[in-house]
């Protein structure tokens, strides 16, 4: 059985990476900037379901669906990413590399597993 992926994924998702900028006196600014801005299924997770990352449990609000980002393969920093989507920002825990047929880890389709942050206070 294969996704036919066109048919559930109705949002348009940007994923973005921390940025830092130092100023003339030293002081550092983080800013987010745009990698890709691509079309995604995105779903709640009921209840609260935890998952371990290393020795940090965190929570997960959602979970995204995209098609295989070649910028995002190096899955060991995930965190650093974030998705706007809606005036909404969710931070990545952790990215999962899907096959066709959802079921292996592969080269088809990323499972980017989320937590909201909040509003997007830059726009």
């Amino acid at each position: 059985m294969t996704c036919d992926f066109n048919s559930i994924a109705k949002n348009r998702i940007t994923i973005q990476s921390p940025t830092e900028t130092v100023d003339a006196y030293g002081g550092r600014t983080t800013s987010f900037t745009t990698n890709s801005t691509v079309w995604a299924q995105i779903t709640p997770v009921s209840g609260r379901e935890l998952f371990n990352q290393g020795a940090v449990q965190s929570r997960l609000s959602h979970k995204v669906l995209i098609r295989y980002q070649a910028s995002l393969k190096d899955i060991k920093s995930s965190s650093d990413y974030r998705i706007s989507f809606d005036g909404r920002l969710f931070g990545v825990q952790g990215i999962r590399n899907l096959d066709a047929d959802m079921k292996t880890e592969g080269r088809f389709f990323q499972e980017l597993l989320c937590e909201e942050n909040g509003a997007d206070v830059n726009g």
